[in-house]
């Protein structure tokens, strides 16, 4: 059992500045450690939003690489392990946050993950993870500057989504191709033998 609880105004930081939680990370780094962890493994979805909301507000890369597992796992499989929040519930929203972030930061571990569960050939995992591929190619317009390797992992990963899903014509792999312009070209061409099969597809 946990001995110690941040009060509840600190698991409102994120509404404001995650500079006060990170000053006390400092300070009480290993009770902060042990918190996420209770947060996170318990039953209550608001505690486990409350876990994922410190790691937002920390960005610690140790800690977001100790509990990427979790947040992707429960994220991907949120038709069993969260059964009751609906798509646009606030929990989902965080947990989406929180992946995005590991995605951003750790890209080619977090994609091994994704990778894993993929594997279970569910519609609730393909669609997590396709959203996860499309916000990090959507976030770079509004901050990044430059194509990085998350980037480059998020394309191909959404190229072979709509390559073998041509059906799914609501998917946000087909959405993405559907409206991405020339910021994505040299992507497009250093892909080209992946693409010289896939715009049939694309087009259907």
């Amino acid at each position: 059992m946990s001995t110690f609880s941040l009060p509840s105004e600190s698991l409102r930081f994120y509404q404001h500045t995650s500079q006060p939680i990170r000053r006390l990370a400092q300070e009480r780094g290993i009770d902060i450690e042990s918190e996420i962890d209770h947060l996170i493994k318990d039953s209550n979805p608001f505690k486990k939003q409350a876990a994922v909301k410190l790691l937002l507000a920390l960005d610690n890369d140790k800690l977001l690489l100790k509990y990427s597992r979790s947040v992707i796992s429960i994220l991907l499989r949120r038709h069993r392990l969260l059964p009751e929040e609906r798509k646009e519930s606030t929990v989902l929203y965080y947990f989406r946050k929180c992946a995005l972030q590991l995605f951003k930061k750790l890209p080619q571990h977090t994609d091994t993950l994704i990778q894993e569960y993929l594997a279970d050939n569910n519609e609730t995992v393909r669609n997590e993870s396709a959203s996860i591929y499309h916000n990090t190619l959507s976030s770079r317009f509004k901050q990044e500057p430059e194509i990085g390797e998350s980037h480059r992992i998020a394309f191909n990963r959404l190229l072979w989504s709509a390559v073998n899903h041509p059906e799914d014509s609501m998917s946000e792999a087909i959405d993405f191709f559907r409206y991405c312009k020339e910021d994505f070209q040299q992507l497009a061409v250093d892909r080209f033998s992946d693409l010289r099969g896939g715009p049939t597809c694309l087009n259907n």
